[in-house]
């Protein structure tokens, strides 16, 4: 069987933090090469967004677009524009440090009186009718009888005198062409 670089260790570790105490280890090495399998796959997807960028540094906003071509739930919490905080933590002397996520204090207090956000309204639509039948229904949402008379007179004029002007130069034209 070929070996991991993603320790079964950490797989046990994993599975005894979830209520799985007995874990064989043949099953934490398979179990190993398949979360190594999934993460390159996952890095890899990543990559192509980075590439596509045209950037050389790989960021969050990529990793996350990669989890949903992938169909994978995503990870909540970490934003692009917030930077991750590493710390470390040395339990024993001769072992290797332990690395966290360091989180910012919350003071439950705080949260609990602070003031509730908005509710955002809800999703409506409304329909009305333009015209029934050719008639435009008076209503508020369609322009008033008097705007729309004022509006045609307006409209009707000028288009009045531009036929006029326009039909007198096109009989010109239509006879000059048909006679000469």
């Amino acid at each position: 069987m070929v070996a991991s670089v993603w320790p079964p260790d950490t797989v046990k570790d994993v599975a005894e933090s979830i209520g799985i105490s007995q874990l064989d280890d043949s099953v934490a090495k398979v179990l190993a090469l398949d979360i190594e399998y999934r993460i390159h796959e996952v890095i890899q997807e990543a990559m192509k967004f980075m590439r596509h960028a045209k950037r050389t540094i790989l960021t969050v906003s990529d990793i996350s677009h990669a989890l949903r071509v992938l169909n994978v739930e995503p990870l909540y919490g970490y934003h692009a524009f917030r930077p991750v905080r590493f710390g470390e933590s040395l339990l024993e002397q001769g072992q290797p440090p332990l690395y966290y996520l360091e989180d910012d204090d919350v003071e439950f207090d705080k949260v609990i009186h602070a003031p509730l956000p908005k509710v955002p309204r809800d999703i409506s639509y409304s329909v009305h009718w333009l015209a029934i039948e050719g008639v435009q229904p008076a209503i508020p949402q369609n322009p008033s009888v008097s705007d729309t008379s004022v509006s045609s007179k307006k409209d009707s004029s000028l288009s009045k005198d531009l036929n006029e002007e326009c039909g007198v130069q096109m009989s010109e034209r239509i006879y000059r062409m048909h006679y000469e």
